[in-house]
């Protein structure tokens, strides 16, 4: 008895130490897997996000932002603001001599005024013809939409959804759309409201810092993977994949929070001065899911490295 008791007692001493210890391994591994597989998981997020708008065989989903041009210009009778403003080449000028001919028949006889009421009237719905025929002009060479990415933007059609041309990739793109729909039809300046537009012509310092963030971001996510790996094999480089996985936060939580709110931003202006005008626009679900998507990974990715760092060193 007391050799069997002593068997079962060095058995115990030697075999949990054992057990431990493969536990301790075995959370090792995990522990350097997991921030690999979340740094990993951002990298893909910001793949989905670079691939946006890029060309005509970009994902339709992938945008930050889409404008809706089917109804716009809507410059017809029921919106009368500027219309006389823009339709006065022509349309004013008769309508100013029709009044003018009214004003002067006003002292003769009944019959004379009755045709001058219907000379105004007359040259009324020539001015409204003349808005409604300007209006088809300028709708007929716009897009139906304009789907807007990191790089650049792309237009589509107005019968289907896909895109038809798309502008060149550029790592300094900002999206102005007072520009692009100068550049479509230079009578639109005409008929946006008075006041202050310039939210509509985009922020270029802000779009261009947040493409360079989110390259840097990108950059340092690949290299806290390289250096996740190499720790992994090797014991040196723990303090360069941690600075390297905060940079890749700090820069992709940076670029997610510029192009929220520019685009944020820019999407308020359209619904509060284009709306009226027949335009509509929307933020990309997809696109920016997988920004802060990649944000989360990017900060998980940084805690397990620093849980697994702590623990090792303890």
């Amino acid at each position: 008895m007391l050799v069997r008791g002593a068997f079962i007692e060095n058995t115990l001493d030697t075999d949990f130490p054992r057990f431990l210890g493969g536990i301790n391994r075995m959370l090792q591994h995990v522990g350097r897997i997991l921030p690999l597989a979340f740094s990993i998981a951002a990298l893909a997020c910001l793949a989905i996000i670079f691939a946006g708008c890029t060309s005509t065989s970009s994902p339709n989903e992938l945008y930050f932002l889409k404008v809706e041009l089917t109804n716009f210009p809507e410059i017809g009778s029921d919106h009368p603001r500027r219309s006389l403003g823009i339709a006065a080449m022509d349309g004013i000028d008769v309508a100013n001599k029709a009044s003018s001919e009214a004003n002067s028949v006003m002292n003769s006889a009944s019959t004379a005024v009755i045709y001058a009421s219907g000379a105004a009237e007359t040259a009324a719905s020539q001015v409204t013809d003349k808005i409604q025929s300007l209006s088809d002009e300028i709708n007929s060479h716009l897009p139906g939409f304009y789907s807007v990415g990191l790089w650049g933007y792309c237009q589509g059609q107005k019968e289907t959804s896909s895109y038809s041309n798309c502008s060149q990739p550029s790592t300094s793109f900002s999206f102005d759309l007072l520009s692009i729909l100068g550049s479509a039809s230079p009578v639109i300046d005409g008929i946006l409201p008075d006041g202050n537009n310039k939210v509509l012509a985009g922020y270029h310092g802000v779009s261009r810092w947040s493409i360079s963030a989110y390259i840097l971001g990108f950059v340092s996510t690949f290299v806290a993977v390289v250096f996740g790996v190499t720790t992994m094999f090797f014991s040196w480089g723990k303090i360069l994949l941690i600075i390297s996985s905060l940079s890749a936060t700090i820069f992709v939580a940076g670029a997610s929070i510029g192009v929220t709110v520019i685009y944020g931003l820019i999407t308020g202006a359209i619904q509060s001065i284009l709306h009226p005008l027949g335009a509509d626009a929307s933020l990309g679900a997809h696109s920016f899911a997988a920004t802060w998507l990649a944000v989360t990974f990017s900060f998980a990715a940084l805690l397990t490295w620093l849980i697994e760092m702590f623990c090792c060193c303890i």
